[in-house]
């Protein structure tokens, strides 16, 4: 069933819903000042039917309190927390662009260069996080426990940030979730962390050695399709640098890869040695345009129509913890923090009289059935289907001739036979299927390109 979104939250006006995760809801808004003056924010607060349970409220606060106090260029800043009749909200820097994930599955692996600069700046952003300490200068002993490419993100304009530390363990947390459960992605968890060690900031470094395993190779180092297969496969550990790529690269992977935190450099090793492979290896700086090869591989464009946005998370990342969120939930969340503190203030001057957003579209129903109005009829939203297509190793999907994007993909059509056309034009292969999609239901395809 739809939700009408909000008008307002606090002093920022709604613009649109990006999406919804398993505690929190994410908007598009605009702050809004003297004289004219606009800017796009992100504002993520606590679901409506999880305002009321108190764990939620201590770990969404823990998530303001402790990024706040990261100040780095590579990382996402939030730069506001309030509290209006809905409850508690934080809000964010916004800037167009991708996640790092988003655009793995859109071509193919990045050069040796570009991997190692991305990866670069993610280091530079743990290396700060890990060494923060408290008001007492104790340190804080901070992991943010969630490196992966979902949470990697490139803007258009060449940004590279590190975002989500709503699941990181810190000392001085309301709320501690070391007896929590495992938090993170299945692929990407370390040794000890799939075991439920110990953890510091070497199960970061560990993660962030599984990211640029996939940046060199295209795909991730641990394969399969549920969650027993791929935690057993992380408790194991033993990943192996890819063959064909530096020496350089291959003998900090080692490193970083080791089973033994003891084995495994600190983020700020791993950083410098990235700096210096940079500085030794790439004689071209336009190779590390990262604006650049994301605009290349995924061009941006209008944001999606209330018809084409998939109604469902949609992530082939499994994720302990917390629900995966939609990939393109996270587009929203690059920014400077160059400006923020001038919009957040206060102003006596007129503002617009904001205009409601359309109520978000209908989640699609998982069990078949139409999705039901709250006058207990079937909207119109729910006569149309589906298609959701799933793309080993990576490729874009074309549905009736037009390009729909990269998969995973998930598109609203109309009933009846459809033509979906899987490419990927760096391997030179293609496939092409005939669905047939009914009112109201998902139909569902796995292509695997060979």
């Amino acid at each position: 069933m739809g939700a009408l979104s909000p008008s307002t939250i606090g002093r920022y006006e709604v613009v649109r819903r990006l999406g919804v995760g398993g505690m929190g809801e994410v908007y598009l808004c605009r702050a809004v000042g003297a004289q004219g003056f606009e800017a796009p924010v992100v504002v993520k607060r606590v679901r409506a039917d999880r305002v009321e349970r108190r764990r939620y409220l201590e770990m969404f606060a823990d998530e303001a309190r402790l990024s706040a106090r990261l100040a780095h260029p590579h990382v996402v800043k939030v730069f506001d927390f309030g509290e209006d009749a809905a409850g508690p909200y934080l809000a964010m820097e916004h800037v167009h662009g991708q996640d790092l994930a988003a655009a793995l599955r859109a071509g193919p692996p990045a050069p040796p260069g570009l991997a190692a600069h991305v990866v670069r700046a993610i280091a530079h952003a743990l290396a700060h996080a890990h060494q923060l300490r408290g008001d007492d200068g104790g340190p804080l002993g901070l992991v943010h426990r969630d490196v992966s490419p979902h949470n990697v993100l490139l803007g258009y304009a060449g940004e590279i940030k590190l975002s989500d530390f709503g699941v990181a363990r810190a000392a001085g947390r309301l709320r501690h979730s070391t007896g929590d459960g495992l938090k993170g992605k299945l692929r990407y968890l370390a040794p000890e962390q799939a075991a439920r060690g110990a953890l510091d900031g070497r199960t970061d470094v560990y993660a962030l050695g599984l990211v640029l395993w996939e940046l060199l190779t295209g795909s991730p180092a641990l394969q399969g399709d549920d969650e027993a297969t791929l935690l057993d496969a992380a408790r194991r550990g033993g990943v192996r640098p890819p063959p064909q790529t530096p020496e350089a690269l291959q003998a900090l992977l080692a490193r970083c890869l080791a089973v033994d935190p003891a084995a495994r450099p600190r983020a700020a090793e791993m950083a410098d040695a990235l700096d210096s492979f940079v500085l030794g290896h790439v004689s071209d700086p336009a190779l590390l345009r990262t604006g650049t090869w994301l605009t290349e591989r995924l061009p941006p464009g209008p944001p999606p129509t209330p018809e084409d946005r998939p109604p469902t998370p949609n992530s082939d990342a499994p994720t302990v913890g917390r629900r995966g969120r939609r990939p393109w939930l996270l587009l929203a969340l690059l920014a400077s923090t160059a400006g923020a503190a001038a919009f957040l203030q206060r102003s006596d001057a007129p503002r617009p009289r904001p205009t409601p957003p359309a109520a978000a579209t209908p989640a699609a129903p998982v069990d078949g059935r139409e999705a039901p109005t709250r006058e207990g009829k079937a909207s119109p939203a729910a006569r149309r289907g589906w298609i959701d297509v799933q793309v080993r190793p990576h490729g874009q999907v074309f549905v009736d001739g037009r390009r729909r994007g990269p998969a995973p993909l998930r598109v609203s059509v109309s009933p009846g036979p459809h033509t979906v056309r899987v490419d990927n034009a760096a391997l030179g292969l293609s496939e092409t299927l005939r669905i047939q999609v009914k009112p109201g239901r998902i139909s569902r395809r796995t292509v695997v390109l060979k």
